[in-house]
């Protein structure tokens, strides 16, 4: 292959390419777009309670309990960590309450705030 007969600088050349490839390129796949892991939870903890009865809804519940029920997993452990699901709880309609049982041992419980 001969030499090219008039050179140009590599990163014009790029600049080039990059224009035209956006040019041919005019209908993108949309990005997807990642949700933080509060929001994840949020989604499904928000799904979850919904698809609940009245009567479960207004029930007591530990953050293990919504762990479970709600289907939560983690991103790199089996379980999410429990800040992350408190803070979903929270965007979620949920409040903290605390026991001051003797038998709960001042235990943390969520109760969801119906929205009006």
């Amino acid at each position: 292959m001969p030499p090219p007969t008039s050179y140009t600088y590599l990163r014009d050349r790029i600049e080039q390419l990059k224009m035209e490839a956006k040019a041919l390129n005019k209908n993108p796949l949309p990005t997807k777009i990642s949700l933080s892991p509060v929001e994840q939870y949020c989604q499904k903890i928000s799904s979850w309670i919904n698809a609940l009865p009245t009567s479960q809804q207004d029930r007591k519940y530990g953050i293990n309990e919504v762990i479970t029920l709600a289907g939560l997993k983690g991103l790199h452990e089996e379980l999410p960590a429990q800040a992350d699901v408190a803070d979903a709880l929270r965007k979620a309609g949920f409040s903290q309450v605390r026991s001051w049982k003797k038998a709960d041992r001042n235990k943390r419980f969520w109760l969801y705030k119906h929205p009006i």
